[in-house]
């Protein structure tokens, strides 16, 4: 059974064009491709990025939704999340760079074992900015989102993109 999912991304004016335009390759290169990439504007973009989302519409399954006052990271998921049509999210920040197996690796763990609700990933960090590359290297398996859960799973473990 082939499992589908949607990557969510958040947009607004201050991100780094270049950086946007290097994430969306790095999806467009997966081994495994997503259903659609929803990429919310958080805010009225400036040309540089709008030109990235322009080139990057006919590369990939993107949904480009948003609204012109910025509201923050949070908020930008959260509204992106309404747009999404299938189980599983992926999610990645703007200036976030996936290694090419990064999605095969995961929905394979959740062929092994659907009772998987949260898949983590190592994240590596370089100079330039703080910018990190995504690889897929463990998996956290939580069973419920109790406050003692949710402590220890964010005090132990660097969890990005899950």
């Amino acid at each position: 059974m082939k499992i589908y999912f949607t990557v969510l991304q958040s947009v607004y004016k201050k991100d780094n064009p270049i950086f946007l335009s290097q994430s969306l390759q790095s999806i467009a290169e997966n081994t495994v491709q997503s259903y659609s990439v929803v990429l919310v504007k958080d805010g009225i973009l400036n040309h540089e990025l709008e030109s990235v989302i322009s080139e990057w519409q006919s590369k990939l399954p993107l949904k480009v939704v948003g609204y012109e006052k910025n509201q923050g990271l949070a908020y930008a998921l959260n509204y992106g999340l309404q747009f999404v049509e299938t189980e599983l999210v992926a999610r990645m920040d703007s200036d976030d760079i996936c290694f090419s197996y990064r999605f095969e690796k995961q929905i394979a763990q959740f062929e092994v074992d659907s009772s998987i609700e949260i898949l983590g990933v190592e994240t590596k960090f370089w100079q330039e900015g703080l910018r990190r590359t995504i690889d897929y290297e463990f998996v956290k398996k939580v069973q419920g989102w109790e406050p003692r859960i949710r402590f220890n799973l964010f005090s132990k473990f660097l969890l990005t993109s899950p």
